[in-house]
């Protein structure tokens, strides 16, 4: 019998991270409970940002980005360490 096992799957290093849940769901959990509702009360995350371009940004990029942007009333801040809220930070766009 031959081991199936795919080159990338031996190669992968073990982490002690836990995985990481898709950012948009990150952006909207942590927004719906910021404003204490319902990620289904927000309106969608695309109305203010391309979310595929920003999953890609940070899935592909070797250096180090920060993206900020207006939704749910605050400033979402996105980056390696991962997606913070300010609702302290209330824009005139959303």
């Amino acid at each position: 019998m031959s081991n199936d096992t795919t080159r990338a799957d031996s190669d992968a290093l073990p982490t002690d991270e836990p995985p990481r849940e898709p950012l948009l769901h990150e952006i909207v959990s942590r927004v719906a409970a910021a404003n204490d509702c319902e990620p289904l009360d927000l309106r969608p995350v695309s109305s203010v940002v391309d979310p595929e371009a920003l999953e890609a940004l940070f899935t592909t990029s070797e250096t180090a980005v920060t993206v900020n942007f207006p939704y749910g009333g605050g400033l979402v801040r996105v980056s390696e360490a991962g997606v913070e809220f300010d609702s302290e930070l209330r824009s005139e766009v959303d």
